[in-house]
C-alpha cells in the first residue's frame, strides 16, 4: 500500500514516462485510454502531500452569454462528477480565463490497482467533461424540452 507520489513514480519507472522537476515538484504527462491527456503534479520530498491530476485547459469562452453556460454546465458535472470522485471543472491554476478538471489526491494509502483505477476513473471522467462542456467557438447547443413540448398540436 502507498501513497500516491511513490505510486506515480514506480508508474514513471515502469511505463518511462517523462518527468520534469521544479523544485520538490514532479510534473508527469499522461496520455490515457480515449483522448484524456493528464498532467500529474506530485511531491517527491513530502510523499504525503496533496498531488494534483489535472485534464488539458479549456479556453474561457469569450461572450458572457456563453461564459454563464460553460458555468452552469460545469457546475452540473461537478455535481455529478463528485459522487465518483473529488475532482471539479475549475480556474486553471496559474492561468488566466482557462478551466481544468483538476482532481486534489488525499493523502490515502492505497494498492498500486487502486490507484491505477482511480488514474482510470479520472480518465473517463475527462472525456466526459470535454463531451459535454460547452467547447469554446462551437454553438450553444439547444436544450431538449419537457416531453409534453413533443406532444404539442398546433392548430391552424
Amino acid at each position: 500500500m502507498n501513497t500516491f507520489a511513490p505510486f506515480m513514480k514506480a508508474l514513471a519507472q515502469r511505463r518511462q514516462l517523462r518527468r520534469s522537476f521544479e523544485g520538490a515538484l514532479v510534473s508527469y504527462r499522461l496520455k490515457l485510454e480515449g483522448t484524456a491527456s493528464l498532467t500529474i503534479v506530485t511531491d517527491e520530498i513530502n510523499p504525503t502531500a496533496t498531488a494534483k491530476v489535472m485534464s488539458e485547459a479549456w479556453p474561457a469562452p469569450d461572450s458572457e452569454l456563453a461564459h454563464s453556460t460553460f458555468l452552469k454546465e460545469a457546475l452540473r458535472f461537478n455535481r455529478n462528477a463528485m459522487q465518483y470522485l473529488h475532482c471539479g471543472v475549475v480556474l486553471a491554476p496559474g492561468l488566466k480565463n482557462q478551466y481544468r478538471l483538476i482532481w486534489e489526491v488525499p493523502s490515502l494509502s492505497l494498492t498500486d490497482e487502486g490507484w491505477l483505477q482511480q488514474l482510470k476513473l479520472f480518465g473517463r471522467l475527462t472525456n466526459k467533461a470535454w463531451e459535454t462542456l460547452p467547447q469554446p467557438g462551437s454553438r450553444l447547443r439547444q436544450k431538449s424540452g419537457a416531453s409534453d413540448d413533443h406532444h404539442v398540436i398546433f392548430m391552424p
